[in-house]
């Protein structure tokens, strides 16, 4: 939103924010996650958001 100097690049009007993100698993074919686990990770600043457990 400002083009001053940063250690992460400006964010477009309209684009989603990213940063750290403390989640809840809705739906998972992921051994590992299950429905109602809450997870702790970087990612967007929205509703939902699409993972393939890397990094979580």
């Amino acid at each position: 939103m400002s083009d001053a100097p940063s250690y992460s690049p400006p964010v477009a009007v309209g684009a989603v924010m990213v940063g750290g993100t403390v989640s809840r698993v809705v739906t998972s074919n992921h051994d590992d996650y299950q429905p109602g686990d809450w997870v702790l990770g970087y990612g967007g600043w929205q509703d939902y958001e699409l993972s393939d457990a890397a990094g979580w």
